[in-house]
């Protein structure tokens, strides 16, 4: 009888190992990713209402004002992702969101009242972001750091999408150009296309170019040339022009980007792309 038993252990065995061996290599659960629907939504409106303020443009401000309320009113402590990183660092900033929508409620706020109210928003739902765990990227964000918007033709539709990317620390731009919407393929212009950013509040105009006619390679090293042309577009490179005035964390100005052809953007607010830690 226990040389019987010995037998089935012996034959076993192996297969305990086996099993033991993908138990102990088995692969750790990868943590789900943190979604708050309503803070996202929120983040967009209060990032586009804080460019407003930052350029001073209250009545655009006051438009957005009720969309700045029910939007931020719809981020409550009930709407708290169960997988949030630290549920108990949001109490606070939760408060002090309750309030400021409150204040901005009011439909008599003064010029100042409505731009400090609105300015102090989107550091708290970076905050909020950090407390639960959420990457801040925006959703018009682009591939390469920079913020999309569209360009139109003369009959005022759109035919293409730009992505402009503000560097704070040393105030140069970054400009890719794309056929029809965000996800088109490139709009490839000749290498001596120049591209004009009107600053309307600022009297400034500013010119992008080409880095050069070898490559043109963005930050990443990779050129940007196809058949002679690219949709790259930088300033100030090598033109010696000063851009000290476009740096900073705080900067905001109404820009408008003209290409050749008659193909422009609307009138934007220029921001620089600074993700929160």
């Amino acid at each position: 009888m226990t040389t019987s038993r010995f037998s089935m252990l012996s034959r076993c065995l192996p297969w305990l190992c086996a099993l033991s061996l993908i138990a102990c290599h088995k692969a750790p659960e990868t943590a789900q990713t943190v979604i708050w629907q309503q803070l996202t939504a929120f983040d967009e409106t209060a990032a586009k209402a804080e460019g407003l303020a930052q350029v001073g443009d209250v009545a655009a401000l006051r438009q957005m004002q009720p969309e700045v309320v029910k939007t931020g009113s719809s981020v409550t402590p009930d709407t708290i992702p169960s997988n949030a990183k630290n549920p108990a660092g949001l109490a606070e900033p939760l408060a002090d969101l309750a309030e400021l929508i409150a204040k901005l409620s009011a439909a008599d706020l003064s010029e100042d009242d409505l731009k400090t109210y609105t300015l102090a928003l989107h550091p708290l739902v970076a905050l909020m972001m950090k407390e639960a765990g959420m990457p801040h990227i925006h959703a018009n964000e682009g591939p390469h750091g920079g913020f999309f918007h569209p360009i139109f033709g003369s009959d005022g539709k759109q035919a293409a999408t730009l992505e402009i990317k503000l560097h704070d620390d040393a105030g140069d731009l970054e400009v890719w150009l794309v056929k029809g919407g965000r996800d088109g393929p490139a709009l490839d212009l000749p290498l001596d296309s120049v591209l004009k950013l009107d600053f309307p509040d600022l009297k400034r105009q500013i010119e992008l170019r080409v880095r050069d006619r070898e490559k043109n390679a963005g930050e990443d090293g990779f050129s940007n040339l196809r058949n002679g042309q690219t949709n790259y577009f930088i300033f100030p490179g090598e033109t010696g022009a000063d851009a000290k005035w476009l740096m900073g964390v705080d900067f905001a100005a109404k820009a408008r980007l003209t290409l050749p052809g008659g193909l422009s953007s609307e009138v934007f607010v220029l921001k620089p792309h600074v993700h929160h830690e």
